[in-house]
């Protein structure tokens, strides 16, 4: 079976994490502030805090900007649940944004018709790795006085070539093996902002200060020694490339494809954590490629269909409120994209789906 996705581990990163097994801390040691320490000098934010999944990230930037009860933030419809789902465990309500058809990113026009009094945020997502339109976020932002967060789990080294003035003020990464560069579980917390960085380093240590005492609600969010030493590993020796694959094979899939694909906007970064295609009849396609051993998965329903987000009288009318949403939902699924996918082996895949799209 050529899975969706899979990691790749090598003897550097095998060497790394044995050596912090073999020290005396395998957990809040010195190899997780280096990689923090890392990642701020590679996307020139000022404050980094690890933690151990991106969902706890994103908790904690939720928090951070004291999301509470009555507060709304709005959200991309097409996102992983972990995007709504901070905002809910904060105790704040998201309100769900229509998307680009073409792009499935955010529509910063649907944006603006959800602000309201309740809202404090807004939270873009980089959907398969393609950055969001930051510049109009931002500005919708600060016309509102809002906070802006991005959900970048999808598009590790992305952020770094956004125009300082389009900047979020919080960032969010993950680092599961589906991802560029895995810790196996991890994620990352990003800001230029003191009291962000302040209230997330307790909010991730049980809410304690670091003379133990305890200054607000928070959680064990840390992220072990062990996985910020196989994502280090992966950072410094294997990051570019890894992104250098996905470009070649995203390039492949672009060029030899005849189904639709999702479009890619001229002068805005892309860095191919999935490739998306729209077709139709998507569950025969997707049995179809069972059958030819090809995993496709689909990334992502509404999140407003789920049983916990699902409004069962009827007081939104999602049909009208996310109308481009509706139209494509049942139409996008992800093909095969990782470092390490073959020629011959991306030679088939491009061969069935062509094959089927002619049927």
């Amino acid at each position: 079976m050529i899975n969706y996705a899979k990691h790749f581990i090598d003897d550097n990163d095998i060497k790394a994490v044995s050596d912090v097994l073999r020290s005396n801390k395998i957990t809040q040691g010195e190899v997780t502030k280096q990689f923090e320490k890392e990642l701020m000098n590679y996307t020139g934010y000022k404050f980094c805090k690890t933690f151990n999944s991106g969902t706890s990230s994103l908790h904690a930037a939720c928090m951070a900007i004291k999301i509470n009860h009555g507060d709304e933030v709005i959200i991309p419809s097409i996102s992983f649940v972990a995007t709504a789902n901070c905002v809910s465990y904060c105790g704040g309500t998201p309100i769900f944004a229509d998307i680009d058809p073409d792009t499935l990113l955010i529509e910063p026009k649907s944006i603006k018709k959800l602000i309201t009094h309740k809202t404090k945020a807004i939270i873009s997502m980089d959907y398969a790795g393609q950055l969001a339109d930051y510049e109009a976020i931002r500005k919708i932002c600060d016309d509102n006085k809002l906070f802006f967060i991005s959900d970048s789990c999808h598009s590790f080294g992305g952020i770094n070539t956004i125009a300082e003035n389009s900047i979020p003020d919080i960032v969010c990464y993950s680092f599961h093996p589906a991802k560029h560069i895995t810790s196996g579980e991890g994620g990352a917390l990003l800001t230029n902002y003191f009291n962000i960085d302040d209230r997330v380093k307790k909010f991730r240590n049980h809410g304690r200060n670091e003379e133990g005492m305890m200054e607000l609600l928070g959680y064990n969010y840390r992220m072990p020694e062990i996985n910020a030493a196989l994502v280090l590993s992966q950072f410094r020796t294997k990051h570019v490339k890894f992104q250098s694959s996905r470009y070649i094979l995203a390039d492949n899939y672009r060029h030899n494809l005849k189904c639709e694909k999702l479009t890619e906007i001229s002068g805005r970064i892309h860095v191919y954590h999935l490739f998306v295609i729209k077709v139709k009849n998507r569950k025969k396609f997707i049995n179809y490629m069972k059958n030819k051993e090809i995993q496709c998965v689909i990334h992502f329903g509404p999140i407003y269909e789920n049983l916990y987000y699902y409004d069962p009288l009827g007081k939104i009318d999602y049909s009208q409120q996310c109308p481009n949403t509706e139209k494509v939902a049942d139409q996008i699924v992800s093909i095969p994209l990782y470092y390490g996918l073959s020629y011959k082996e991306q030679k088939y895949i491009i061969e069935c789906i062509n094959k089927y799209v002619k049927e």
